[in-house]
């Protein structure tokens, strides 16, 4: 099952990968495949292809609007480098805190690696490992 695109770039590589999968490239017509992909939008979303026609044409050129603004390759990496940087700083060694921060960090990890960006995070390492001072010692161990 689809979740709603949210409109950011965090949320793009997940979204348009399940949407390309289950959708785009199946055998459904156009129009059927635009109305799937408006349901899938948020409202905030939703509204910057209202006014398309529902047709073949309104179905691309909503893909190319969609691609154009929550799809560019440097935006979505950088969103998730920032998403990175943007992790809390957990004191004390609270496994639940520090699980968090892990799946936080994993996810955004991942997404990268599936873009081939993971080069962009490589400076990064010691700034997030900072971030938790209660148990980076036994990280570097």
């Amino acid at each position: 099952m689809i979740t709603k695109f949210q409109g950011t770039h965090l949320d793009w590589q997940r979204f348009w990968g399940q949407f390309e999968a289950e959708i785009d490239k199946s055998d459904i017509g156009p129009v059927a495949k635009f109305s799937y992909l408006k349901e899938l939008l948020v409202p905030r979303v939703r509204t910057t292809i209202d006014g398309l026609p529902f047709t073949s044409e309104g179905y691309t050129r909503t893909k190319n609007i969609l691609k154009t603004k929550y799809g560019r390759p440097s935006e979505v990496a950088n969103a998730h480098v920032q998403s990175i940087m943007g992790l809390p700083v957990i004191t004390g060694t609270n496994p639940a805190r520090i699980c968090e921060f892990y799946e936080k960090l994993v996810t955004n990890i991942q997404t990268l690696e599936s873009m081939g960006k993971e080069n962009e995070i490589r400076g990064y390492v010691r700034l997030t490992l900072d971030k938790l001072p209660g148990i980076r010692a036994d990280l570097l161990r």
